[in-house]
């Protein structure tokens, strides 16, 4: 029966107190989070929030030259700064 040594922690647990039964694994350590950040920076990996992004393939933004005029009317509409849309128009040779 699968239900026996589940009723049987269940037991032990109200009778010892369910501390008893929060207790971790004796296999694992107890970290405090300022010794895990080396750690998760290891597993995530680090990475240069200042490195630029990689470079954008005109080709694949200036597919649809329909959609790159709207999306300069919005910009113009939403007041970007003009360095935005040249930007726009340069990558997709668009005068």
């Amino acid at each position: 029966m699968a239900a026996g040594p589940v009723i049987s922690r269940v037991l032990t647990a109200l009778a010892v107190g369910a501390s008893a039964m929060a207790q971790p694994a004796p296999s694992l350590k107890t970290v405090r989070p300022i010794e895990a950040i080396p750690a998760l920076v290891e597993a995530l990996g680090s990475h240069d929030v200042a490195a630029e992004p990689p470079p954008i393939e005109a080709a694949s933004v200036c597919a649809n030259l329909a959609y790159i005029r709207t999306r300069l009317q919005r910009m113009a509409i939403a007041g970007l700064p003009p360095s935005q849309p040249e930007w726009l128009r340069k990558l997709c040779g668009i005068q």
